[in-house]
């Protein structure tokens, strides 16, 4: 598996394109068939998943990409701060199972991983 990580609109699709991947490739619906799933974090706060359960369902796709968190400021609200760490939670599970991990900064992509 392939997991990209990167903040909103940081260029992660554009990443996936140079490399092949296509919008028909991709989806935001982590349920979907399709090889990509991008922003699975998203199933935390649309479907009220917990991080486990996203990871069980997209687990075994090509390619996973998430939303970074970590670096900014903590929310105050209890429902921004529980998507913020379940992200976390989620995206540490992604880069243990993944062969490679590549995170998009201002469309530049670097491998951390593999």
């Amino acid at each position: 598996m392939l997991f990209v990580v990167g903040g909103i609109a940081s260029g992660k699709r554009k990443y996936l394109k140079s490399i092949g991947y296509t919008v028909d490739d991709m989806s935001k619906d982590i349920h979907s068939d399709k090889k990509v799933i991008y922003d699975a974090d998203l199933a935390l706060l649309n479907e009220g998943l917990s991080p486990e359960d996203v990871f069980s369902i997209v687990k075994d796709k090509e390619v996973v990409t998430c939303h970074e968190v970590g670096s900014g400021v903590m929310p105050v609200n209890e429902k921004d701060r529980r998507y913020i760490e379940d992200t976390g939670k989620l995206s540490i599970m992604l880069a243990e199972k993944a062969d490679k991990v590549v995170r998009v900064v201002c469309g530049i992509p670097m491998t951390i991983k593999g």
